[in-house]
């Protein structure tokens, strides 16, 4: 495998088929293919595509009676049955352009997809084809300037025939290029730097001792002519608690200077390696290839390869998804880094400040919109709003992903953290931020519409975030409506902060707290029929609301502040023995703010507005606070002022005046 993009197959002509001589530079079109041109005008058989572009409906007769008089029409029939795509089934052909001349054919029958080219170091058969590339390695990007940042040890991987590799601690003396790499450790025992071994890694470390993906990595970085290399568990001394804190919370740097970082997505484990996996184009049939002539008449080649699925380009974890991508901790390594080679499954992607491409060209079509590993670079952004709501957005994917170690939470997304403070001056308490608290305290968990449906949701055994923090629980969550977020004079925040457990300001909480004014109601929480009245679902008595609910809960019984017995709701543990919900057990709605609607307007000033409240529980070590059991919605009308939700107390008539502390 090369180490970097190639085009796709070699410049050999032996498999030419006959020489197309299309007319000269011409306003005519072939109603059937359209020239292959999104300039053009389109034919009638027009579908919506994306942005900036066009996806038109054919069938595999229409190319054959073209195909006496256009040549294009008879290079697309060839190209068809090159490939044996002709289905019975089906002979519907979706032909895309975009306004960049990128041509794709897309056969649902077989869910294959044909990219129409022209390979690299020939005329483009016309303009603005998409031609076969090879993307340099070097560093001249002026988005993302060489640093100075040096890493605390890196690996030095030494000459090309070099049979050991060392571990160098760096010093001040040492400036040079490195590069990281993002990949999997695997369940298996991983080859790492420990206290006891840490000498014997400066000395020497035999590379066939090595996991593969590191010894690739190795091959990787020798092969650019880069001396160094990054890998957390050769440059973290992995045994030592203190060690492991202050280096994993410089992760943000390590990978945002690093020359390049090496993403391993398709390998499940280090032992795995990721040179000598076979990609798309090695399973596919070799590439259409035909001479052709430009409309200036100049001799070229034009083609038609198969290229991996538009799917494997766009956001999804299942079980298409490279392992890579299930992992917590390469997010952040991929949203701070530089650059990045991705080996991908089907293809090398290639990700910077700058732009986003793979080797079949489909990244190249979406122009900036939201693909499998788009690069997303915090470092690019100045605005705090558009900070915060990035953040949304990561938080989104990062709780989708898993963690080997659950306290890994916070730590995990450290660097990114830190980057977003710099943008917002905010303070950080356990992955929320205080200038946007409101707003961050809306988020939604997973899914939970029944009873059934929490009852194999816990909360962790151990502390790891406030009950008030997304990182308090397990599972994904979302910040979907706080995109639309309207802060009120009705909830003010009187203090709120976290006590880190090590060094790192965005690492590991003790406790947190925050504390709020606003408007509350006492209610109970029942257990009834869902709407559909088919299964047992969480009912509130206020209004017969359907609470979102962050995990399984149940009732307990303690003492209160007055010596009181008092019953409330909590998240049931797994390991909990009670884990049941006493309908009618007293819980809190307390009013934090409203999601605008997207909903038609009512009359003039009145739209549509999803009030949110934080469903609370009375805290089991300290009766006189509270802890997040859940999240509620109500749906009304409400005017708005001068683009202002007015202070209007409709849906909070039965609420009183409170101040409470939630941890």
């Amino acid at each position: 495998m090369s180490l970097y993009m190639e085009n796709l197959e070699p410049h050999s002509t032996n498999n030419m088929k006959r020489t197309f001589d299309p007319p000269k530079k011409t306003s005519i079109m072939c109603e059937t293919c359209l020239n292959l041109n999104y300039s053009f005008e389109r034919g009638s058989k027009r579908l919506p595509y994306m942005n900036n572009g066009d996806v038109n409906l054919r069938h595999i007769e229409d190319f054959t009676k073209s195909a006496e008089t256009c040549h294009i029409c008879d290079f697309i029939l060839q190209a068809i049955s090159h490939f044996n795509l002709a289905s019975i089934e089906s002979t519907t052909v979706l032909i895309g352009m975009k306004q960049n001349k990128d041509v794709t054919l897309f056969f649902p029958a077989s869910y294959d997809t044909i990219q129409i080219y022209t390979p690299i170091g020939h005329p483009p058969a016309w303009e603005g084809i998409v031609t076969g590339r090879k993307l340099s390695s070097r560093p001249d990007s002026q988005t993302a300037p060489t640093s100075a940042y040096i890493p605390t040890r890196l690996i030095d991987v030494g000459e090309p025939d070099d049979a050991q590799v060392r571990l160098v601690e760096t010093g001040p003396l040492l400036q040079d290029r490195y590069i990281a790499v993002s990949y999997c450790w695997g369940t298996l025992g991983i080859f790492k730097t420990q206290t006891w071994n840490y000498e014997d890694m400066k000395s020497g470390i035999q590379i066939i001792t090595i996991p593969q993906t590191i010894q690739d990595a190795i091959r990787v970085t020798r092969g650019l002519k880069i001396r160094y290399l990054w890998v957390d568990a050769l440059c973290i001394i992995q045994d030592s608690a203190s060690d492991w804190e202050i280096e994993s919370s410089m992760m943000g740097s390590v990978y945002h200077n690093a020359h390049l970082t090496i993403a391993a997505a398709t390998s499940e484990s280090v032992t795995e390696g990721f040179l000598h996996q076979p990609h798309l184009a090695a399973e596919n049939k070799a590439p259409f290839l035909t001479e052709w002539t430009t409309p200036e008449g100049e001799r070229t080649i034009l083609g038609a390869r198969m290229i991996p699925a538009l799917t494997s380009h766009t956001p999804s974890l299942d079980d298409e998804t490279p392992p890579l991508w299930f992992r917590g901790w390469t997010l952040q390594e991929s949203n701070l880094s530089r650059r990045v080679v991705t080996y991908h499954r089907d293809e090398l992607w290639w990700s910077c400040v700058g732009k986003s491409v793979c080797e079949c060209g489909t990244l190249d079509r979406f122009h900036g919109e939201r693909t499998a590993f788009s690069f997303w670079s915090f470092y690019s952004i100045k605005d705090p709003q558009k900070a915060y709501l990035d953040w949304y957005q990561l938080i989104g994917e990062y709780t989708q992903r898993q963690l080997t170690v659950t306290t890994d939470r916070l730590p995990a997304i450290s660097g990114i953290a830190s980057v977003v403070q710099e943008i917002t001056k905010s303070e950080y308490i356990a992955g929320l931020w205080s200038d946007n608290l409101l707003s961050d305290l809306a988020w939604q968990s997973a899914i939970i519409a029944t009873v059934e449906d929490a009852s194999t949701v816990f909360p962790l055994e151990e502390y790891r975030a406030p009950s008030f923090s997304w990182a308090s629980i397990e599972h994904k969550v979302s910040y979907t409506r706080s995109l639309r977020w309207v802060s009120t004079r009705s909830c003010t925040v009187l203090s709120a902060g976290a006590k880190v457990i090590g060094q790192n300001p965005f690492g590991q909480v003790h406790s947190a707290h925050v504390t709020l004014r606003g408007r509350m109601l006492e209610t109970s929480l029942e257990v009834g029929t869902n709407r559909l009245g088919n299964r047992d679902a969480y009912m509130l008595a206020h209004r017969r609301l359907l609470p979102g609910v962050d995990t399984a809960l149940e009732s307990f019984e303690a003492i209160n502040e007055d010596g009181l017995s008092e019953w409330s709701v909590r998240r049931s543990s797994a390991q909990s023995l009670n884990r049941q919900l006493v309908s009618g057990t007293p819980v809190f709605l307390f009013y934090i703010g409203c999601w605008r609607g997207v909903r038609v307007q009512l009359k003039e000033n009145d739209h549509r507005t999803i009030h949110a409240y934080l469903l609370l529980g009375k805290s089991p070590t300290n009766m006189s606070k509270y802890e997040r059991i859940g999240i509620v919605e109500y749906e009304f009308a409400m005017e708005v002022e001068d683009g202002d939700i007015s202070e209007s107390l409709q849906g909070l008539e039965d609420f009183s005046e409170a101040v409470i502390t939630i941890v």
